[in-house]
């Protein structure tokens, strides 16, 4: 995090979703300890097809289960983002286990699904669902933290939860490293012109690496970004400048590097300083430079916006 690789380009070379597994233990968190009864129940549905010495329905239907069960277990080994798949033949395996295993007693007997379902997955799940809820993965409590400001300050003109949906559009954006995408909509409650799914991605390179100010509004008026966040992108910049094809632009001459580094009110003319985080770094000249920053974008609103007067750092 301290090295913003987090934010780090190719965006494929370090998406989480795609490191392998490693091991059994990290796939055993993301479903739960039910995944390691999913091997017993592979080779008890051959098993069955073997004893029945026919293959009809009920055989072919057990023989695709296994062979796509197999694959997704083995390949989720290799990429870790496999496991929302597998997570399906983890629920028929817990199934199996379920209709194979009751416990003795009058008590204990119709109380063995209930039992098996909260020993293999609620109680082992309670720490993964604490990380989600607590955002464990984020790049700092800073971000966490400007974001729900930026919630407060200016809550976005329509529902995002109303029913029928807001048609696309109607909620302005926000621009912000590509990895940093899913916590400007859970916390912001406002789309993410880039996220981890690689939305947006080739967008971001283009708008942070642009030495053009014409250009970058136009990709932020186009993608209807209300607000730009912005952080220290020097480590990553050469890379998205390639993505972009603009090797060999300078540093110091990027869209991002000018504007965050900028420390003015007014940075470019379309853009306007509203949040900085509550961290930040010493440059060369002494000045403080905020860890992360949030601009309003001139000429991009809400279809009903209910923002207060902005303007001034916060």
């Amino acid at each position: 995090v301290a090295s913003n690789a987090w934010a780090d380009a190719p965006a494929l070379a370090v998406c989480a979703s795609r490191a392998p597994a490693s091991t059994l233990s990290v796939t055993v968190e993301e479903l739960s300890p039910g995944v390691l009864v999913l091997p017993l129940a592979l080779a008890l549905w051959v098993y069955a097809v073997v004893r029945r010495r026919r293959v009809d329905g009920r055989s072919a239907v057990r023989l695709l289960l296994v062979f796509f069960g197999s694959a997704l277990f083995l390949m989720t080994l290799f990429q870790i983002r496999n496991v929302y798949y597998l997570a399906i033949f983890t629920s028929l395996a817990l199934a199996e286990l379920v209709a194979r295993v009751r416990f003795r007693g009058r008590v204990l007997g119709p109380l063995t699904a209930p039992l098996l379902t909260l020993a293999l997955v609620f109680v082992p799940g309670t720490s993964v669902l604490a990380r989600v809820k607590s955002y464990a993965d984020a790049p700092g409590g800073d971000l966490l933290d400007l974001l729900a400001r930026l919630r407060r300050l200016d809550p976005p003109g329509v529902d995002p939860a109303a029913l029928p949906s807001p048609r696309p559009g109607a909620i302005a954006s926000v621009m912000a490293p590509w990895a940093a995408g899913h916590f400007v909509t859970a916390l912001a409650e406002r789309p993410a012109a880039a996220d981890p799914l690689v939305y947006g991605w080739r967008r971001q390179c283009r708008l942070f690496s642009t030495p053009d100010d014409a250009e970058a509004w136009q990709i932020l008026k186009d993608a209807r970004c209300r607000y730009l966040l912005t952080m220290d992108l020097s480590p990553v910049l050469p890379s998205y400048a390639a993505a972009a094809g603009r090797m060999g632009t300078p540093i110091e001459a990027m869209f991002a590097m000018r504007v965050h580094r900028s420390g003015e009110l007014h940075p470019v003319p379309f853009l306007t300083r509203v949040l900085d985080s509550r961290t930040a770094s010493r440059a060369r000249d002494g000045r403080l430079i905020p860890r992360f920053s949030l601009f309003r974008v001139e000429g991009v609103d809400d279809e009903r916006s209910k923002s207060p007067g902005i303007g001034k750092v916060q």
